[in-house]
């Protein structure tokens, strides 16, 4: 029970950099066509599916493959 506080802090701490990093990828990823990895389940076009993109690349999964597709881009739509 004594750790709980020093939990919440790190989650907090967790929850800060996903934000950060989300907002950061909306904005360079967020016109990137899907390819193999990137779907409408995995992109960076809004900032609740970017939070679970971000969630799913620090867990390990496949985050190889999402960076990939989104080095590997030739078509971008840019505004």
């Amino acid at each position: 029970m004594n750790i709980i506080p020093q939990i919440s802090n790190f989650i907090s701490l967790l929850f800060l950099l996903l934000f950060i990093f989300a907002a950061l990828g909306m904005n360079l990823f967020s016109g990137v066509v899907y390819h193999d990895m990137l779907s409408p389940d995995a992109n960076f076009n809004s900032f609740g599916i970017a939070i679970f993109t971000l969630f799913r690349c620090s867990t390990g999964e496949d985050w190889n493959k999402i960076m990939h597709d989104l080095t590997d881009q030739v078509d971008c739509i840019y505004d």
